[in-house]
């Protein structure tokens, strides 16, 4: 998909003359699909924001922008997108619209953009743990309790709908805390092993000691362990181990003494659906294989349900980078591929190769292709965006004296050669010459 790394993202808060104030919860549009790969990730801050070609050098390159496309009005009732007569028009959720009162989460689609709205504050308290990914106000709200509960010695019910990543604070709670100390587990649906466990509990909190014992899913014990659980607790805290209890109905827990003295709360997906581009990023990367998605798989990504939270989104990257491009638009839900691209092209910066349908081209053995490339790559980043060819000529064969017409034919049998290899649809046509369009991505490795 291309994202960076969350931990080199960058906040662009030049949108606005007067900053806000510490602590203040501000507007951002997160950067979930872009022309350029490296800039995926990036928060820029929402009020005043003019999105289009003339207003800064983010928007600069991208030809599907008009010179002033839109612009991000905050009012008293909200943030609000007002479009400025654009040539190809401004899409909340898929929708076009003139001008849209925007919530936390929506998707908003200008040029070859694509953004996902946030509120967050505005000095952010990165986390050092990478497992913990996303920079939304409510998921950063349970970064600074999960630092809070490592520093102290409390035992905690941590609590939340399935899928939004109970365990995997419970571990993180351990680690920031006794890492040198040992974790158990029990789950307390597993009657047989919960039965064993209230029966010879020595042997289960000997192993917990001085480290953190964790019961899961105590909301769901059976009936057969229910009673049990209470005195399972009281015997943990005597061996001086901390105790973690999971569950997603925490009152339910409570009535099994699963309380303890501290509750955290995980929200689910949908009230931090500002990650997903964070997200999104952090699984590819985890998986190890790189999707290209085009703008309608975007889009349907990031407004989808999610009822599974993160732990079915994660299920779902995975399994569309376990999926042939062709078949991506399926499993999306949007009804086979028509009107989609089957792999986004991706160019390297230098020109030097590119990845068209999955084929990786290296360019290296044809320097004037290459060369050729490179000028329609640096050509992309101006305002005019296209090249000529005598000037592409210039490029490709430097120092060689020769006459137009002869240069525009050999440019031309260039440009039809790197359409062959794969970037057909990617070079077009433009005034007296040539310029990248369509559906494709500059990246330093593609």
């Amino acid at each position: 998909m291309g994202a960076q790394d969350p931990s080199a993202r960058t906040t662009d808060t030049s949108s606005s003359s007067a900053p806000a104030s510490v602590g203040a919860l501000v507007y951002w549009l997160v950067v979930f699909r872009a022309p350029d790969a490296a800039i995926v990730g990036t928060r820029l801050r929402a009020a005043g924001l003019v999105i289009g070609r003339d207003t800064r050098e983010t928007f600069r390159g991208d030809r599907k922008l008009s010179r002033q496309h839109a612009e991000l009005v905050e009012t008293e009732a909200g943030l609000e997108i007002v479009d400025l007569g654009s040539r190809n028009g401004t899409r909340v959720r898929g929708a076009t619209v003139a001008r849209k009162r925007l919530e936390v989460g929506d998707y908003v689609e200008v040029g070859s953009f694509g953004f996902v709205v946030a509120r967050a504050r505005e000095l952010r308290q990165l986390d050092e743990d990478d497992a913990l990914v996303g920079d939304s106000h409510p998921f950063q709200k349970v970064l600074a309790e999960i630092r809070s509960l490592a520093a102290s010695r409390a035992n905690a019910l941590v609590y939340g709908p399935a899928g939004t990543g109970r365990t995997l604070v419970c571990e993180r709670v351990h680690l920031r805390s006794r890492p040198e100390a040992a974790i158990v587990w029990l789950d307390a649906r597993a009657t047989e092993e919960m039965v064993a466990a209230m029966r010879a509990p020595r042997s289960i909190l000997e192993r917990a000691e001085g480290g953190t014992l964790v019961v899961e899913c105590v909301d769901e014990a059976s009936a057969a362990t229910r009673e049990g659980l209470p005195v399972l607790f009281a015997a943990a805290e005597r061996a001086q181990c901390r105790v973690l209890s999971t569950a997603a109905d925490p009152a339910a827990a409570g009535r099994f003494g699963a309380t303890g003295t501290w509750a955290l709360e995980l929200p689910s997906l949908d009230e931090r659906r500002d990650d997903l581009p964070a997200l999104v990023a952090h699984f590819a990367r985890r998986i190890g294989v790189d999707v290209d998605l085009s703008s309608a798989e975007h889009a349907a990504l990031a407004t989808r349900a999610y009822p599974g939270n993160v732990k079915e989104l994660f299920a779902l990257v995975e399994r569309l980078a376990r999926t042939e491009p062709e078949e991506r638009g399926t499993v999306l839900g949007l009804g086979g591929t028509v009107g989609l691209r089957s792999h986004v092209v991706r160019i390297a910066r230098s020109g030097s190769r590119f990845d068209a349908g999955g084929t990786r081209v290296d360019l290296a053995t044809s320097p004037r292709l290459a060369a050729v490339l490179g000028a329609l790559v640096e050509a992309h980043g101006t305002e005019r965006g296209s090249i000529d060819a005598e000037v592409i000529a210039q490029k490709a064969w430097p120092g060689e004296r020769i006459i137009p017409r002869a240069a525009r034919n050999r440019v031309y049998v260039a440009v039809s050669s790197l359409r062959k290899l794969g970037l057909r649809g990617v070079i077009a046509h433009a005034n007296e010459g040539y310029a990248l369009t369509g559906d494709f991505v500059l990246a330093d490795d593609p």
